[in-house]
């Protein structure tokens, strides 16, 4: 989720002020994210956005020994990666990297007739690492480049330069996938 939807600068890490982001109305989400931050004991409060239909936890300073401990070095989202060291850590622990990169920049659509499973991100490192880590589980994928265009989501601007990445898994690849990540 953090390598997601997280912020870990060395700004925010120094300021003892990791976040979370995610979508406000989703209380479903934001129940399991709750639970699962309580029992990890992590100190943090919540801010809700109405007008973004977004929320954010804000971790403190109990938060920072796990940021050291999984290797999540400081970046910026365009240059976050899984990383070496964790991409060794054992099939469980990736299964929960892939998993929380697929809760926060995936997208699973297996009703039409032509199922697909896709990952997006504007880091082609990331991209190469989610891809290798798929293939542990024997799931096969590729990876699409494209340049991204500038839009609006909600009347906010969002800006786009460079391109960006999708890893899309398809054929025999769902199945296997929604095998092992249900």
């Amino acid at each position: 989720l953090l390598i997601g939807d997280g912020n870990y600068t060395e700004k925010s890490l120094a300021q003892n002020n990791c976040k979370l982001t995610y979508k406000a109305s989703d209380k479903e989400w934001e129940s399991f994210l709750m639970k699962f931050i309580d029992k990890m004991g992590f100190d943090y409060t919540i801010e809700y956005d109405k007008n973004e239909d977004c929320a954010r936890f804000h971790f403190h300073k109990s938060f920072n020994p796990f940021i050291e401990k999984y290797s999540l070095l400081p970046k910026k989202s365009p240059e976050k990666t899984i990383g070496l060291i964790n991409l060794n850590r054992g099939k469980d622990f990736l299964a929960g990297i892939i998993d929380g990169l697929f809760s926060t920049d995936g997208n699973v659509s297996l009703e039409s007739e032509n199922p697909l499973i896709r990952f997006a991100t504007s880091n082609k490192e990331l991209a190469r690492e989610l891809r290798a880590a798929l293939l542990l589980f024997g799931i096969h994928s590729k990876i699409y480049g494209y340049d991204r265009e500038s839009h609006y989501i909600k009347k906010r601007l969002i800006k786009a330069n460079g391109k960006a990445y999708t890893l899309m898994v398809n054929g025999l690849g769902i199945e296997k996938f929604i095998e092992t990540f249900k």
